[in-house]
């Protein structure tokens, strides 16, 4: 009996210990299970942090390498357009240096001679011209880009424009012996609302390009248009069997400043601001149209300009010739302290009978006793005492109120001459400025239409000599006096 209690309860110790020690073991196992599921959660959390640090890194790469790449690029672009605008204003020194050398290499001479020679004065024009051109190029461009530019929406005639434009440039391409041919199909609805000036200096520029860059062969404008409800769509093709360009420099060609690399520098004079084609498209664009531009090289090239305008009533008003019978009994002052500026605008008025007073200075102004049939005074903006507005403001606090009062100026910036209208100006008069634009002022909006006679031909046939052509002028016009007398009688 003792036995058996005694081995029960060795069991009982035995099953009490196996029991401990499976519940030990549990526990044991729980910890290590415990244990394992942390080391790999950290070993998930950290290889999921690697993931993220790898990524942040290559994509930091990325991005770095990229930003690099947009560097170099914008390096790269800024050396190029620092470039063109180098050569740009090398092209400008040379494009404004030879107009001026001509103005003055010419104006010496004829202040040398007793008797101007009218070659000699027409080249000081030209050069003129030339030299406006290029500062109203520029101008233009800088107003456009600016955002200061506006478009006319005024009723014109199309057709009189494509007539025109084909008219001017024509003498160009007969002085290069180049065919200039036109075809326009645009309907009989002629008369439209736009900017005709635009529409002109989009066709002269590419007209003018096509003629440049083309030694032999022909230059054409064909116009076609759709009309659709109240718009006329046009499309503008002007084509040439010029020199053409390579499909690389076709990105280039309407960037400002740019002027393409040809090979025949000798050949074709490629003088200019790099803006002409840069204009093109601005306006273009600026008008909701769209230019195209297709060449090759050896061959020629064709741009498309896709312009629409609305319709417009045909109208037969006409803008009669005036003339300057009216003017008798009105008094205009000039006041700049520029003296050729003075003596140039009193040469005008003596010559259209306008009775006037210049002054130089502003005292003299002041000091001056109004004519009772003063009504119109011509003030220079940048006078040396004061500027024109004050000058203006005291002028009308001592003069007929009914006196109206024009701005001199250079200034051809929208917002500046929109402040000088503000200040009670009638109108602007942009410096440098020409007759009809000064006789505007007064109303005269046209003169007497002058008859324009192309002499190249008879140029040529008497190589230059202005006596010999003299001489066969003066025959010409005594023979036909002589056949005129004959078909009288």
């Amino acid at each position: 009996t003792l036995t058996k209690q005694m081995l029960s309860i060795v069991k009982e110790v035995e099953a009490e210990t196996l029991a401990q020690i499976e519940l030990n073991g549990n526990e044991a196992k729980s910890v290590v299970n415990e244990g394992v599921s942390q080391i790999m959660t950290i070993i998930i959390i950290f290889f999921l942090i690697m993931l993220v640090l790898v990524y942040l890194i290559l994509s930091d790469i990325t991005k770095s390498n990229r930003y690099r790449k947009e560097l170099e690029l914008a390096k790269d672009e800024a050396e190029y357009h620092g470039k063109a605008k180098q050569r740009f204003l090398s092209n400008m020194s040379h494009e404004i240096r030879t107009p001026l050398q001509s103005i003055l290499g010419y104006a010496e001479l004829i202040n040398q001679q007793d008797k101007p020679r009218k070659g000699d004065v027409d080249a000081i024009y030209k050069s003129s011209e030339h030299l406006l051109q290029i500062v109203n190029e520029i101008l233009d461009y800088n107003r456009i880009i600016s955002g200061e530019f506006k478009f006319e929406n005024k009723p014109f005639d199309i057709e009189a424009v494509l007539n025109e434009v084909i008219a001017i440039m024509q003498p160009l391409a007969e002085k290069k012996a180049i065919k200039l041919i036109h075809g326009f199909d645009i309907g009989t609805h002629t008369m439209v609302l736009g900017d005709a000036f635009r529409l002109k200096q989009v066709l002269f520029n590419l007209l003018g390009n096509a003629i440049k860059f083309t030694l032999a062969g022909e230059v054409s404008l064909r116009v076609t248009c759709k009309s659709k409800e109240e718009n006329i769509h046009y499309n503008f093709i002007v084509e040439d069997t010029g020199i053409g360009f390579r499909e690389e420099d076709l990105e280039r060609i309407f960037t400002e400043f740019e002027q393409v690399e040809i090979p025949q520098k000798d050949e074709i004079n490629q003088n200019g601001t790099g803006l002409g084609l840069a204009i093109v498209k601005t306006l273009v664009d600026s008008q909701h149209g769209q230019i195209n531009v297709k060449s090759k090289l050896a061959k020629g090239t064709t741009f498309s300009v896709h312009l629409s305008y609305q319709k417009a009533m045909a109208t037969d008003e006409k803008v009669a010739i005036t003339k300057n019978t009216n003017h008798a009994a009105e008094m205009v002052w000039v006041i700049d302290d520029d003296q050729l500026i003075l003596d140039l605008c009193g040469y005008i008025l003596e010559r259209h009978q306008i009775p006037h007073r210049l002054f130089n200075n502003v005292h003299a102004v002041l000091n001056a006793t109004a004519e009772k049939n003063l009504s119109h005074v011509l003030v220079d903006m940048r006078l040396p005492e004061m500027s024109g507005v004050e000058l203006t403001n005291k002028l009308k606090g001592k003069l007929n109120p009914n006196i109206s009062f024009y701005a001199m100026t250079a200034q051809v910036l929208p917002d500046e001459q929109e402040e000088m209208l503000k200040e009670g100006f009638e109108k602007i008069i942009i410096k440098p400025f020409k007759e009809h634009d000064l006789m505007a002022v007064f109303g005269i909006e046209e003169f007497e239409p002058k008859l324009d006679f192309d002499f190249t031909s008879l140029e040529k046939m008497t190589m230059g000599d202005e006596q010999l052509m003299e001489r066969i002028l003066s025959r010409f016009i005594t023979d036909c006096s002589a056949d005129i007398a004959e078909i009288t009688l």
